[in-house]
């Protein structure tokens, strides 16, 4: 049986892996601010799949899949382009990481519904759930 000790102990191991992590992303210098000239060339083709609701949605991936593994979310207007232009997972996956970008619903070359049923129900959140749980098979994964 844990005790109190043992899920602390536990606790700090799990913050002492995400702060060596974080320092990783330090040292390849990935940040917001950080540009590079990387292309629509540089990166990987798109892939699809079928969300929750049959919405098909893209998303780029770079490395072993094996390894630990970081999705990228872009903001509101952007796409999984907006990472390479960036340079970010060309360094994510020089340090050994797993890279997924997806382009969300209703952004770059994903589904665009036109109804109010293809956006009900966190639907965005379920198409992440479902390409990392469902179509990836990631059970542990930075977003």
């Amino acid at each position: 049986m844990a005790t109190p000790l043992d899920a602390a102990g536990s606790q700090r191991g799990r913050l002492q892996r995400r702060l060596e992590v974080h320092a990783r992303f330090l040292q390849a210098g990935i940040c917001p601010s950080v540009a590079s000239a990387a292309t629509s060339a540089d990166a990987p083709p798109v892939q699809y799949f079928s969300s929750h609701d049959g919405a098909r949605i893209a998303y780029r991936r770079l490395g072993d899949p094996s390894h630990p593994a970081v999705v990228l979310l872009h903001g509101y207007g952007g796409s999984s382009m907006s990472w390479w232009a960036m340079g970010h997972p060309q360094r994510f996956a020089g340090l050994g990481f797993f890279v997924v970008a997806l382009d969300l619903r209703g952004h770059g070359a994903s589904a665009k519904p036109t109804t109010p049923s293809g956006w009900q129900n966190d639907a965005e959140m379920r198409d992440i759930i479902s390409l990392t749980h469902d179509e990836l098979q990631l059970m542990q994964y930075l977003a």
